[in-house]
């Protein structure tokens, strides 16, 4: 969290995005007075913006009851379970976790490619915790414990 030196009626939030990047959110200071316009969903905007969670889901939960902040969820997608809210500035965030915790550096976008072929071969309607675990004994990975 900083100083907006921009705009000093903001905040930066920083979130890690792993591997060195990160993602800022501008918040207007509670006493800052300052409205921004609303997010919106379409063509020519974010959809959203989802981020694994490190820890459990419930956790996340509950911060958010602690602030008061309105979710859905959590809505099993599959392979992963997922939390979604909208922040100060209308943008609808996921937060999620997968079912069957990937080992530290793993490459996702190698486990769901791979989960993705298993799950169109099989004919299933979506990719399941089943098939990141195929996935994963394919590629070589050790399920966490």
């Amino acid at each position: 969290m900083g100083a907006n030196l921009d705009e000093p009626r903001m905040t930066h939030l920083f979130f890690s995005a792993g591997n060195g990047s990160f993602i800022a959110f501008f918040v207007p200071n509670e006493d800052s007075g300052l409205k921004l316009r609303r997010g919106s969903e379409g063509v020519g905007s974010m959809q959203h913006l989802a981020m694994n969670l490190v820890g459990p889901i419930e956790e996340a939960m509950k911060t958010l009851d602690k602030y008061k902040i309105k979710f859905d969820g959590p809505i099993d997608r599959g392979y992963e379970r997922s939390l979604y809210y909208h922040d100060p500035n209308g943008i609808k965030v996921e937060l999620l976790t997968w079912k069957t915790p990937l080992p530290v550096g793993t490459d996702e976008a190698d486990v769901i490619a791979r989960a993705q072929s298993i799950r169109e071969k099989e004919g299933a309607y979506n990719i399941e915790d089943e098939h990141v675990r195929k996935a994963m004994a394919e590629i070589g990975l050790r399920e966490v414990v």
